[in-house]
């Protein structure tokens, strides 16, 4: 369930915020789950935040990827 998975990756962010391993992936799930909905922006939010959030090399490439996918 989308609106569920969606519920927990926020709680995850608002609950330890980028001190979580897992902050990044957050971010990136719910950029997918908002582009999804039609939330662009949204989305888009979410993967700027990823880019600007020191990530992995493999989670600075997913965002870009998924920026231009929106762009073009």
């Amino acid at each position: 369930d989308i609106e569920k998975a969606a519920f927990y990756f926020i709680d995850l962010l608002a609950k330890f915020g980028k001190k979580s391993e897992y902050y990044n992936t957050g971010q990136l799930k719910l950029g997918l789950i908002n582009y999804n909905r039609g939330e662009i922006n949204k989305a888009l939010d979410y993967y700027k935040s990823v880019v600007n959030s020191d990530p992995s090399p493999k989670e600075r490439n997913e965002a870009l990827k998924s920026i231009q996918e929106i762009y073009i």
